[in-house]
């Protein structure tokens, strides 16, 4: 844990402290985050912004601190379950904290292997070279300054695309979210309609090597204009809004008021949701049929359960929220699992050739004219 993290636990504990000693949310949060993650949303406060306000727009960039600054503005507006709330995100910061370290002890191997493969072409190059730089000369004829260029663009390719696939990799335990947006799939017809008469036409024309590259750039381009567009919020929340609904549930409050308090407060991608099924609550729906179909509907499950029983919600719901974060930890450890059988697709068909690409043609010109 970095020294900041650190920092901040010991704000979020006293932080606690202050809220179980009788301080209300609003005063504690001003009181003890004068520095620190919570620093700015502490600073609005205390120029007159209400937390409602403030927690309807947060944004630290840490998920645990926007969950205790919307736990917080819905604990104050029910009246109870401050402290409970500051318990909550302690533990979602320990576990925001854990899971960093998975992905990156799990991507470590992955992440050296990657650099070490980008980096064999051009170490190649410079000890071939060094050992006989009347070499260099070849790449001033048209067949070296076409070698070159292909080396080029197929090394750049292999560590664009290594680099997207731990990117992609590491942020693998977003998308097992069910409010996580999914994107369209891409239009792969389009795009083989592009490359594949470019690559035909181009290797009858200027040769096969500088024809894959532009085949390769043009499918690049194609696939750039086919992604789908990114809106609204894409990391999804349906464990933080199962732990905002505890929150009102704790405080007494009945299920079609907890959501509909909770609502204005929750995650982006749950606030349709959650609206929607207020209303129909109090329109006299069952709280699992209000929010089937949504991403939320494993809320909506877990709270028909315990009303047709009559057993206890909260813990419920502690539950269900720590099956959803154990849900995006196996995303992730799955994800850097595979991440090794990924990398073969770019050290297959872009870093081995450019490494012979880059070698072979000057060995061999240099051979030959001696």
């Amino acid at each position: 844990m970095t020294r900041a993290a650190g920092a901040d636990q010991v704000m979020y504990t006293e932080l606690q402290a202050a809220l179980e000693a009788g301080a209300a949310p609003t005063q504690a949060l001003t009181a003890v985050a004068a520095d620190g993650v919570l620093a700015a949303v502490a600073r609005e406060l205390r120029l007159g912004r209400s937390l409602g306000d403030a927690a309807r727009t947060v944004q630290t960039g840490h998920p645990a601190a926007d969950l205790l600054v919307r736990a917080l503005a819905v604990a104050e507006l029910t009246g109870a379950g401050a402290a409970q709330a500051t318990e909550q995100s302690l533990a979602a910061v320990r576990d925001e904290a854990s899971l960093q370290r998975l992905i990156e002890v799990r991507t470590s191997q992955a992440r050296g292997a990657a650099i070490i493969l980008a980096a064999l072409p051009p170490v190649a190059w410079v000890l071939f070279v060094a050992a006989d730089r009347a070499t260099l000369r070849f790449y001033l004829t048209a067949a070296g300054a076409l070698s070159g260029l292909l080396a080029v663009a197929l090394g750049a390719s292999a560590w664009w695309c290594m680099r997207r696939l731990v990117t992609k990799a590491a942020g693998e335990a977003l998308t097992a979210d069910p409010l996580a947006a999914t994107p369209p799939p891409r239009d792969w017809t389009r795009v083989a309609a592009l490359a594949v008469p470019v690559l035909l036409v181009g290797a009858l024309t200027v040769g096969p090597g500088l024809a894959v590259v532009v085949a390769v750039a043009v499918a690049a381009v194609s696939l750039r204009r086919t992604a789908p567009a990114k809106t609204g919020d894409q990391s999804g929340g349906a464990a933080e809004a199962v732990e905002l609904v505890a929150v009102a549930v704790s405080a007494g409050l009945p299920t079609g008021a907890a959501l509909a308090a909770v609502a204005p407060f929750a995650p982006p991608a749950a606030r349709p949701a959650l609206s929607a099924a207020a209303r129909r609550v109090r329109s006299g729906w069952d709280i699992d049929t209000a929010l089937d179909g949504t991403g939320l509907a494993a809320l909506g499950a877990t709270l028909g359960a315990a009303a047709r029983w009559g057993a206890p919600v909260e813990p419920a719901l502690r539950r269900l929220a720590d099956d959803l974060r154990a849900q995006r930890r196996t995303a992730a450890e799955v994800a850097a699992e595979q991440l090794q059988l990924r990398l073969v697709f770019p050290t297959t068909l872009l870093t081995l050739p450019a490494f012979i690409v880059g070698v072979v043609p000057p060995l061999l010109w240099s051979t030959l004219g001696r």
